[in-house]
């Protein structure tokens, strides 16, 4: 699941992830993300979500959504460095990656780190 509200910075995510082999679900706010999170009935393994957006915030997006996919793993990305602590605290195991970003770095921090390749 993507989750961004930048259309342009989503659009390249989702293109560079499809070139990694995953599925990618998109969506432009939190609650969109949210509510498929809660609504697909196949896997989702992996969350990646901006941090700043409007309607639901990226911390409340992901404790919600791991509710009920508890093994599914997180990825902020944020072009505020401050953003970086949401990936700390309440337990939430939670990689950060650093706006801007090149494609091979979206690449090598899910390769290396936060996915499964499908």
């Amino acid at each position: 699941m993507l989750a961004e509200d930048v259309d342009q910075v989503r659009n390249l995510m989702r293109q560079v992830l499809e070139a990694l082999g995953y599925v990618v679900h998109e969506a432009c706010n939190g609650r969109e993300g949210l509510a498929f999170c809660e609504a697909h009935e196949g896997q989702v393994d992996m969350l990646v979500s901006d941090v700043v957006m409007p309607g639901l915030s990226a911390r409340e997006l992901a404790d919600r959504a791991l509710k009920s996919r508890p093994g599914m793993r997180v990825l902020f990305e944020s072009g505020y460095t401050e953003d970086v602590a949401l990936t700390q605290g309440n337990g939430m195991k939670a990689a950060f990656l650093q706006k801007p970003f090149t494609a091979g770095e979206l690449a090598q921090k899910g390769v290396k780190r936060w996915t499964r390749l499908i």
